[in-house]
């Protein structure tokens, strides 16, 4: 048959075309740093010297550590910050297993297991801690850690790879099954040969207690409100109402929300040790998370993401130094409390801030607009509530300005990393900050029971106690070793050692 004439060039006769690009970035490494950063925060502020006549200034410990007052310091925004970039991941993963057919039922399954699964990390490692251990062994000595004690904690360090580590994709569904099964076998009987009838549910670290609950409460509130940023929004509004109700003695509200083992007719115990409605508090900085976990996806997936410059690198810059600047005066003036002086500067500079981000074109415009907006709403929201509550910024007990400034000022340190790391390309700068974003667990667990061990039996922490007499020389002491774990985490990281929780 003979075929019609065509216009169309044959196949042979086209030009050479140039080989495709990826249609949107990789991955988001600004939010690995900014996980990073607060993991570091955290191992850091849980090192420096605490003792009442080797005291550090009051900046470098929580605002409330040592008299009860308002204030904020850095070491207050640390965790919010690591839970704001736990919301903030959680539609990456959902969203890859929604694409490969997984139902709502199935996510919210898989976030309840990963909030068991974070329970039995946070009472295992309590109980691991090698000066926890001090008093359940057989040669614990009086006001020392005995080497056996730290050999243990490092054991039980150990342990943990099997039971948590993200194994290659070409080992078979059954082999890793056995070797979690195993391990946690393992870690169960290294346990029960330490602390016997000893060993408390109650024992736990009260840090990974609250990720596991936001790990299935957060993940809840996205799979019900998933294409409504409204109606996220208003289960904050909910939660806001409830958490404002249970302070009156006796509503029906603080009924609904005890303690759910006291609707059983019988006695049953307590899931104190396991959930507690207080603990909801952190979802008014990890449900936002979600949302700007979704603003970076829509980036990410736009065609050219991986290349696109948007503006001008001076108008970035102007940008990335002015909130840089303004995340620190916000820290210093909560913290020295010029009252007037900080919500006003605040609002008044990002305010004028505004223009810079007009003519929001490109996508990563579109996403630096969107991360700006909306860390200017929630912490001029958060500054707002400052007065409240007995006034003051409050962390212990924490108050709604502290959940709202925290969340403000994490979505603008995002801002900023986002700007230096994924469109400014400087992520060798950061390197080791963002293989610890990428790898946390380790990097919490190592100090107590990777690094002080490591200190102890070399007999370096024995040294430092003996040369290092000045407060600041022990708080130098702490950032050597916080610097040589995230080295070493580093290090885990590069040869795919990835606990997966």
């Amino acid at each position: 048959m003979t075929q019609p004439a065509t216009n169309e060039t044959p196949p042979q006769q086209l030009p050479p075309q140039p080989e495709a690009k990826p249609a949107g970035a990789n991955r988001a490494l600004a939010l690995d740093a900014l996980r990073g950063f607060a993991i570091m925060g955290m191992v850091i502020s849980g090192r420096v010297p605490y003792g009442e006549e080797m005291r550090l200034p009051g900046w470098m410990y929580h605002a409330q550590q040592f008299a009860d007052v308002p204030g904020y310091t850095w070491v207050d925004l640390v965790f919010p910050a690591f839970l704001f970039s736990m919301g903030v991941a959680m539609p990456f993963a959902a969203s890859r297993r929604i694409a490969k057919g997984a139902s709502s039922w199935l996510l919210g399954a898989k976030a309840f297991w990963r909030m068991i699964s974070l329970a039995f990390f946070g009472i295992y490692f309590q109980h691991i801690i090698p000066w926890v251990m001090d008093g359940h062994l057989p040669w614990s000595v009086e006001g020392d850690t005995h080497w056996g004690t730290w050999a243990l904690g490092l054991l039980g360090f150990l342990l943990l790879f099997p039971v948590y580590l993200r194994f290659p994709p070409a080992w078979s569904m059954p082999l890793q099954v056995g070797i979690r099964t195993a391990g946690v076998a393992v870690a169960a009987l290294y346990l029960y040969l330490i602390y016997g009838g000893e060993f408390s549910l109650y024992r736990s670290n009260i840090i990974l207690m609250v990720l596991a609950n936001m790990a299935f409460f957060a993940m809840a509130i996205w799979l019900l409100t998933r294409g409504s940023w409204l109606l996220r929004l208003s289960s904050l509004a909910v939660l806001f109402a409830m958490r404002e109700a249970v302070k009156v003695e006796g509503s029906w509200v603080a009924l609904v929300v005890r303690d759910p083992m006291e609707w059983v007719p019988f006695e049953a115990g307590s899931l104190n040790w396991f959930y507690q409605f207080d603990w909801l508090k952190y979802l008014f900085v990890t449900v936002p998370g979600t949302m700007v976990g979704e603003m970076l996806m829509k980036w990410m997936k736009s065609p050219g993401a991986a290349d696109e410059q948007p503006w001008t690198a001076g108008r970035l810059h102007l940008i990335s130094w002015g909130l840089l600047a303004l995340v620190i005066f916000v820290h210093i003036g909560l913290y020295v409390r010029w009252e007037w002086l900080t919500p006003f500067l605040t609002i008044g500079v990002l305010a004028a801030m505004v223009p810079l981000f007009s003519n929001a074109r490109g996508a990563a415009e579109v996403l630096l607009r969107g991360l700006f907006l909306w860390g200017f709403f929630w912490l001029t929201v958060g500054l707002l509530f400052e007065p409240t509550e007995g006034g003051g910024i409050r962390k212990t007990p924490a108050n709604n300005s502290y959940y709202f400034v925290s969340l403000g000022l994490s979505i603008l340190s995002l801002l900023v990393l986002t700007v230096w790391i994924d469109i400014f390309r400087k992520s060798r700068w950061f390197t080791i900050i963002i293989h610890n974003g990428q790898n946390p667990m380790v990097a919490y667990t190592g100090i107590n029971n990777l690094m002080e061990p490591i200190m102890a039996l070399t007999g370096l922490n024995a040294l430092a106690a003996e040369w290092l007499k000045r407060p600041w020389l022990l708080g130098g002491w702490a950032l050597v070793k916080t610097a040589v774990l995230a080295v070493m985490v580093s290090i885990i990281t590069r040869f795919k050692l990835i606990w997966r929780t």
